[in-house]
């Protein structure tokens, strides 16, 4: 076991340095961050809420209507959820007081740039998110936790059909706006200009984690945080995080799909 753990640790780092540096190298084209006035807070705080109230309301009757139960309703809230989120983020950049700008006016090719290359970080940390994956829950394992995978995971290898289409899209484009707009964007943005840049990457990337619910995910999407936190401050413009979520959370789909697939044929 703990040459194991070396192995991971040495896999980890391996992985993931040449990636952390380049992130480093460069200056940013603007700061990020804004001041939140409490009027803000409660307007981003009530939209958040509201957004949670439409998916569980909303979602119940998008199920009965496309007739999904058990775990295939669950993603009609879900999606519905995110899009609410979406939506609701929108009309806080258009009213809030404070006017934050997530995004940087560049034309759609600089844009799509952006993407590409948010995308492809991800990409080059993956095999570091693996691996502290590994650690993590072999970490949680010699203190006596049974890590058990979130349930969301669960549910999406459960899905089938038009559901399933419906799960992906939440999970892969749905849920990564949504989030980036509310975590990296709203809380991150906000809690730099309060408390510094590093103990608000702490506290946004704890509480991003600890939403969902896991402590088997805890660690490895506290990490997806800090790069998808370091990204945002790189381009200045929250596309690259939100490309590199989106990759992220199209992986672990694939992955989950294919493991679902092999323990069922």
């Amino acid at each position: 076991m703990p040459i194991l753990l070396i192995f991971f640790i040495w896999l980890c780092v391996i992985s993931c340095a040449p990636f952390a540096l380049a992130l480093c190298r460069s200056k940013p084209p603007r700061q990020v961050g804004y001041e939140m006035g409490l009027a803000d807070f409660f307007m981003a705080a009530g939209l958040v809420v509201a957004a949670i109230f439409f998916g569980s309301f909303f979602g119940g009757i998008a199920g009965k209507i496309f007739r999904f139960d058990g775990e295939n309703g669950m993603f009609a809230g879900s999606s519905i959820m995110h899009v609410s989120a979406i939506f609701f983020m929108a009309f806080f950049l258009l009213h809030s007081d404070a006017k934050p700008d997530f995004f940087l006016k560049i034309g759609v090719l600089k844009r799509l740039k952006i993407f590409c290359k948010g995308a492809g970080f991800l990409l080059g940390f993956f095999l570091c998110f693996l691996a502290v994956s590994v650690i993590w829950s072999a970490i949680l394992a010699l203190f006596g936790f049974d890590a058990q995978p979130q349930a969301v995971v669960e549910y999406f290898g459960k899905t089938s059909g038009w559901a399933r289409v419906f799960a992906f899209v939440s999970i892969a484009v749905f849920a990564p706006v949504a989030e980036e707009l509310v975590f990296r964007g709203v809380m991150y943005g906000a809690l730099k200009n309060k408390i510094g840049a590093v103990a608000a990457a702490v506290v946004a990337s704890a509480v991003f984690a600890l939403i969902h619910f896991s402590a088997f995910a805890f660690l490895p999407i506290f990490l997806l945080s800090i790069v998808l936190i370091a990204l945002y401050e790189r381009y200045g413009d929250l596309t690259a995080p939100i490309a590199a979520h989106c990759a992220f959370n199209s992986i672990m789909s694939v992955l989950i799909l294919f493991r679902a697939d092999l323990l069922n044929g």
